[in-house]
């Protein structure tokens, strides 16, 4: 029976063999431990952990031995991120090793322990379940290769052998007991045993882009043996061959977990147990296969449950929290969804110096390239494959055009409905964006891909009840585009007193949802003389928007003029607190007025935002030449909400739902979401902060 018990005990204080163990956030969440703390000087620990075999992690193995606490090997999982970790991918799965580390067979590892312990039928139950999983959904350890099927021809019935290259100098070849040598004889094998075969060499994505040196390369040429060039999933391979010969590569697990005969001439992990043919011939690996041999046979389900559901262990980079298989699986494949939605070039116009984090927030990927143009500079290239992206309605359709005469497809992106925990003009990063290709969702003079949404969209009862649930926890939190906090008078009701207390909320008003979306009131001033002309008897609470109120843009009315067609003026704080006490609220374009519709607030609009139009709201401007469709509040909840924006997590950088960016909004309430200190993104960030402050201050001094 599989047992964890070789784990950190819950709660421990652990020290990390390298500041690099320390500075990721989610790290604890993969033992439960209360915290990772820098090895040096650490009295109060009560175990170590450490990297694989290197060398940091031998001294710290030591330094435990020497203070009497336990030391666990640490590494990545086997299926780990989307993306490498080397460009920065976070890892959803680590394992974790008492004994020694899965790849070095000479010493037994806790995951030869575990194949050797037997699994229960339960656990053989859902191993079958997660492999049928995986290969359902092919999934592996990077997720970040092309999954397109290879053309190897079809008239060639020859069974295929793929022979499988290794990073020189990897760990794992040296920890199987084996060698260059070893790769040698795995190639000259197939070409004496088995003559009629149609042997393919796959060369590492490494060594074909140039990173690092391999095994086969060479050999394939000398002999002409055919080499397989392209980068692609380890299923797009695995579909194309009918048995697998490796050394020691994780390739061989994954044509097991697939069904095809996987020959080793190393000795990994998942040999010795029966499930693969071993040719391994050195006196110690001979001694690792004896000894494995002695535990029993043990098939593909052994081995993968002891390997993806005991010795791995899994933990969420947005959330910090402690996963299931299941539900790490769940994050790899949304991951892997929103990096597919962001493949080849795009060229980024309108992108101030601080707004570029953004774009690399959303656009990049492991299938993305991002370029930057300027007023002095285009970059390259100029073809038809590439994606203009432009901010906003910053080049009032200049680039657009010259973008579409060149066949290229047209993007623009735009801050979300649920944004930060700040203001956007302080620097703080988005949690969301619309990316629209047909227009702009603040844009009422032409169709926006909202609008389409809306109109086309048949909402199943799946996503109005998800949409129910955002909307009721919107609320319930409190959350708004920018979770300021509010200060309402504590005598407000009295002062008010029967008067039903109407909120105006100001706007930019040289912002573009203005420019774009207003018609004849197009003013803050303006807004406040019609809904004082039309609320004569009401409370009348004015707000200015938070970026006017900090100072950082133009709209203020005079005090003076306010005064006498307002109740009160507020110029601090969100708006959440004033729509619990609203019995309605007048607007021109403000998202404000979507947010009390969430709150059951009867909302005039002025102007033409998003949400006008669909008989929610009362519309003083013309809204029913497009827009005719009559929606429930949750149908525009799901299309605004859920279809439309894109998320992240500003911090780990990693795409998300609306579910998680409202958890971290609720979470970053004490402080801004921003990435880790340290980080190129955070220094850029405050580099583009220190200018545009200076910049403020010139204009508003002159």
């Amino acid at each position: 029976m599989i047992s964890d018990d070789y784990l950190p005990p819950s709660g421990q204080r652990l020290a990390a063999a390298t500041s690099g163990l320390c500075s990721t956030p989610h790290f604890p969440a993969f033992f439960s431990a209360e915290a990772l703390l820098p090895l040096r000087a650490r009295a109060d620990c009560t175990g170590i952990v450490g990297w694989g075999l290197k060398r940091s992690s031998q001294r710290a193995k030591k330094l435990a031995a020497q203070r009497g606490l336990p030391f666990w090997h640490l590494e990545d999982g086997f299926l780990r991120s989307v993306g490498l970790g080397k460009s920065g991918a976070p890892t959803v799965s680590i394992v974790v090793d008492d004994l020694s580390i899965y790849y070095q067979a000479e010493v037994p590892s806790r995951l030869e322990t575990l194949i050797a312990g037997g699994s229960s039928e339960e656990l053989r139950s859902e191993a079958a379940a997660l492999r049928d999983l995986i290969q359902r959904e092919r999934l592996t350890k990077y997720n970040a290769n092309p999954d397109r099927a290879l053309n190897l021809g079809s008239g060639d019935k020859r069974p295929r052998i793929l022979l499988v290259d290794q990073v020189r100098g990897d760990l794992s070849v040296a920890g199987a007991l084996s060698d260059s040598d070893t790769f040698a004889r795995m190639l000259l094998t197939a070409r004496t045993e088995r003559p009629g075969a149609r042997l393919i060499a796959r060369i590492h994505p490494d060594v074909q882009a140039g990173y690092a040196r391999g095994y086969l390369a060479g050999l394939a040429a000398r002999y002409g043996i055919e080499v397989l060039s392209d980068d692609v999933s380890p299923h797009a391979v695995l579909d194309a061959v009918d048995e697998v010969w490796t050394v020691s590569s994780q390739l061989g697990f994954e044509a097991l977990m697939r069904g095809l005969p996987v020959t080793c001439f190393g000795v990994p992990f998942y040999a010795g147990w029966g499930a693969t043919q071993d040719r391994a011939d050195s006196e110690k690996a001979t001694q690792v296969l004896v000894r494995r041999r002695s535990a029993g046979s043990r098939d593909i389900l052994d081995i993968t449950a002891a390997a993806l559901l005991v010795y791995t262990r899994y933990a969420d980079p947005i959330h910090h929290r402690a996963l299931t298989a299941w539900e790490a699986i769940d994050r790899l494949l949304a991951w892997r969804r929103h990096a597919l939605e962001r493949t080849g070039t795009y060229i980024c116009h309108g992108f101030t110096f601080w707004k570029r984090p953004v774009a690399n927030l959303y656009l990049g990927g492991p299938f993305s390239t991002i370029r930057f143009a300027t007023r002095f500079a285009q970059p390259e290239p100029t073809n038809a494959n590439a994606t203009t992206i432009i901010w906003g309605m910053t080049d009032r359709g200049v680039q657009e055009t010259a973008a579409r005469h060149r066949g290229q497809r047209v993007v623009r992106m735009e801050d979300g409905f649920v944004r930060s925990v700040g203001l956007g003009s302080s620097f703080i990063l988005p949690a969301s964006v619309c990316l629209d290709d047909i227009g702009l969702y603040f844009d009422a003079r032409r169709p926006s891909r909202l609008e389409a949404l809306i109109m086309e969209t048949s909402f199943n009862d799946n996503i109005l009840r998800r949409a129910r649930r955002v909307r009721e926890r919107l609320v319930h939190s409190g959350l708004t585009k920018y979770n300021l906090g509010s200060n309402i008078p504590p005598n407000l009701l009295e002062f008010a007193g029967k008067r039903p207390i109407v909120l105006v909320t100001g706007q930019v008003e040289t912002d573009a949802s203005i420019t774009y979306g207003a018609q004849t009131v197009c003013t803050n001033l303006a807004l406040l003389q019609a809904a004082r002309q039309a609320e004569p008897e009401a409370f009348l609470v004015y707000k200015e928007h938070p970026d006017v109120a900090a100072g950082h843009r133009r709209g203020r009315i005079d005090r003076r003029i306010a005064s006498t067609l307002a109740d009160i003026i507020v110029d601090q704080g969100d708006i959440n607190g004033w729509l619990k006490i609203a019995k309605s609220v007048h607007v021109i374009t403000s998202l404000t007025g979507f947010e009390a519709l969430l709150r059951g607030c009867s909302v005039t609009c002025w102007g033409t935002p998003f949400y006008a139009g669909w008989g929610l709201t009362d519309d003083k401007a013309d809204t029913t030449t497009k827009r005719t469709r009559q929606l429930t509040l949750d149908e525009l909840v799901a299309a605004a909400l859920i279809l439309y924006p894109r998320y992240a997590d500003p911090r780990s950088g990693l795409p998300c739902e609306i579910e998680d960016v409202l958890d971290l909004l609720e979470k970053g309430r004490s402080g801004p979401l921003t990435y880790p200190l340290g980080t190129p993104m955070e220094r850029q960030m405050k580099r583009a902060a220190s200018y545009l402050r200076a910049q403020t201050r010139a204009m508003f001094s002159s």
